[in-house]
């Protein structure tokens, strides 16, 4: 069906592409559109696809380095060889002489990376040098040339068997940095070190993979260093184990010599080394790198293509941040992985066209969930917006909870906290000023909440239900809960103080927030109604909860905490936290240690070496370390604990240091 741009307004032409993309063949548009911009783009992408190959060089480099050594004309040789009098261009008496060495020292075969495109300035007699080293020795040797024979007439005639030239016409990738094996020239003369592995395996060897797989380990030598061998009486045992029975390759390294090229390794390379590499290839069995062929790299790109289009359709994501997330890890990881897995197995592949590809793939199915899912999950939310809390609503359009009214079972943190001494305030406040006092003291609360990163559950009249670790992952739950949980005994009294100035008050406020703290796992989700539910926790962690709220009145304690939560916080979070005792409370059978908040070391250590006496049932030694003028409630209702328990001589609620509590 074919649409008339001019017939088709705005409004029209949105309502069709919606239409579209709600169809079945929207994966198939998907599919060849991205894999027609992966294709179409290699060309343009070639040169900075080149980037990752340099990288994978680098980390993954061909570990293995044949019988191959470089001697270098370094300038440490040039500054020697300079104090003998010896000077840049070196008479071709010098190469005679490394020749020489080459054969006292047991070499296979010698590449002089050195044109002799000329004859010597130095006369005939330099010449004739090299030419009588060249006819003696039994080195094959390998020059660089080009089929228009470049080297000097009086060598030509030793053009053979074992004298041989090598193409040097290797040209680099389009961004200057040599990665492909020398070729031979238009005529078929070989490359260099085609020539020379052939020479030195007295066979024909063949480029079987185009690119060269750079090792670090291929062994260099100063040239000076070579020809100092001529004057010794015997070769030294160092440089025999350095040079006998290898190919040696001649060539300049030092900087004024300007034959310093660009590698994946190197920036500052040799240009005998690049040759060095590219040999050590050639040698080795199976070493290099291949490119993949078009009709591979195609059916490659359909493949991973099609393998990503499926996952994404059929994504287990419903949210939008989880499907991004997913889309973008595809996007990212999987060219990168297909690259990874190919190089393992010595190929080359660029991973931009397929990255374009995947990336125009993910945007596409992005839209698609866009106008098909998300908008009826942002109709959904419209809906509910007056049954859930402002939170919850920013959660589910963020993408950070799923619409689900079925629950989850996880580790959270719960919180519930009580205002006290609120009954007897509310007596004497005219309605709207009770509201506007308990509304006030309820900003504060979800402000503190706020700060510490925890989620309003509910609020029960003046008590308030607090989650972490729910609707939101958080690492930090359990000191964040703890934190809040503190700072509450000094929020209330700030908001006393506020309150006091505020409305003017002629009576005391005496005000308190008692607090229990347990973390444990429980079910959260979207519960309640199929028309009305919310967002909140349930099970035994939650009830647990609540009842250590209520024993803190028993305990005269503002904060009851959980040896749960204790045993999950971090070393500096309990350092000030007191074991006040530990219980079973009641409908419940296993122990709960319970503590508190004491930042008064003497009190801890006091408390804690009278307690261990109570829990052995040495009461009468617990009351000797517990003070009986301590304003501090714990201690106060362990001694009376103490005191009773000797004058019953025990009691059913006291069994193996733990105290059975017969009320909530």
């Amino acid at each position: 069906m074919l649409f008339s741009v001019k017939q088709v307004s705005g409004v029209e032409s949105v309502k069709i592409f919606s239409m579209l993309l709600k169809q079945r063949y929207f994966a198939g548009i998907v599919l060849a559109l991205s894999l027609c911009l992966s294709v179409l783009s290699q060309p343009s992408l070639e040169l900075l696809g080149w980037t990752f190959h340099d990288s994978l060089q680098r980390k993954f480099p061909e570990t293995r380095s044949s019988d191959i050594v470089l001697v270098n004309v370094d300038n440490a040789s040039l500054k020697a060889l300079a104090e003998q009098g010896i000077y840049f261009p070196f008479p071709r008496e010098i190469w005679a002489e490394f020749l020489k060495v080459a054969e006292t020292h047991g070499a296979t075969a010698v590449g002089i990376d050195v044109i002799l495109s000329e004859e010597s300035i130095r006369g005939p007699a330099d010449d004739d040098a090299l030419g009588a080293a060249l006819a003696s020795s039994p080195v094959p040797v390998i020059f660089p040339g080009s089929s228009d024979n470049s080297i000097p007439p009086p060598l030509t005639k030793f053009l053979g068997p074992r004298v041989e030239l090598g193409n040097i016409s290797h040209g680099p990738s389009g961004d200057g940095i040599y990665r492909h094996q020398p070729s031979s020239d238009s005529a078929g003369m070989k490359s260099f070190p085609v020539a020379l592995a052939s020479l030195s395996k007295q066979s024909e060897v063949a480029v079987t993979r185009n690119l060269i797989h750079y090792t670090p380990n291929i062994v260099q030598v100063p040239l000076f260093n070579v020809l100092l061998e001529r004057t010794r009486e015997a070769p030294s045992a160092e440089m025999l184990s350095l040079l006998k029975n290898k190919i040696w390759l001649l060539g300049y390294s030092a900087a004024g010599l300007l034959d310093l090229k660009s590698s994946p390794l190197n920036n500052r390379s040799p240009g005998t080394w690049i040759i060095a590499n590219a040999l050590n290839n050639l040698l080795l069995e199976d070493s290099g790198i291949s490119t993949l062929t078009e009709r591979n790299s195609l059916l490659l790109f359909v493949s991973v293509l099609a393998l990503a289009l499926l996952s994404l359709v059929y994504s287990p994501f419903l949210s939008p941040v989880g499907l991004a997330t997913q889309s973008l890890l595809l996007t990212l990881c999987l060219p990168a992985l297909v690259c990874l897995t190919l190089w393992k197995f010595q190929f080359w592949f660029n991973p931009l066209p397929l990255f374009l590809g995947l990336a125009t793939m993910s945007v596409l199915v992005m839209l698609q969930r866009i106008f098909v899912e998300w908008r009826e999950r942002l109709q959904f939310t419209k809906v509910v917006e007056h049954s859930m809390s402002v939170e919850m609503l920013s959660l589910i359009k963020e993408g950070k909870l799923n619409v689900d009214r079925f629950g989850d079972r996880k580790p959270v943190t719960i919180l519930f906290a009580d205002l006290a001494g609120f009954t007897t305030l509310s007596e004497r406040l005219k309605p709207e000023e009770l509201v506007e006092v308990i509304n006030a003291y309820l900003d504060d609360v979800v402000d503190l909440i706020f700060k510490n990163k925890g989620y309003i559950d509910k609020f029960i009249g003046d008590a308030v239900m607090a989650l972490w670790g729910a609707p939101v992952d958080d690492p930090k739950q359990y000191d964040n809960a703890l934190s809040a949980a503190i700072d509450f005994e000094e929020m209330t009294k700030n908001f006393q103080k506020k309150i006091k100035a505020q409305f003017k008050f002629d009576f005391e406020v005496n005000l308190i927030t008692r607090v229990g703290l347990h973390a444990g796992e429980a079910i959260v989700g979207n519960l309640g109604a199929r028309k009305r539910f919310n967002y909140t926790a349930l099970g035994d962690a939650v009830n647990l909860a609540s009842r250590l709220e209520g024993m803190g009145k028993q305990y005269h304690q503002l904060l009851t905490i959980s040896g749960d939560l204790v045993d999950k916080l971090s070393d500096s979070n309990r350092a000030d936290l007191l074991q006040v005792d530990e219980v079973v409370v009641k409908g419940k059978s296993i122990p709960t240690k319970i503590f508190t908040y004491c930042s008064e070391a003497d009190l801890r250590s006091r408390y804690t070496q009278g307690f261990a006496h109570y829990q052995k049932g040495l009461f009468q030694e617990a009351l000797r370390v517990l003070s009986a003028s301590s304003s501090f409630g714990p201690e106060e209702v362990l001694r009376a604990r103490c005191e009773m328990l000797l004058s019953t001589q025990g009691n059913k609620s006291f069994k193996n240091g733990v105290w059975h509590h017969d009320e909530k």
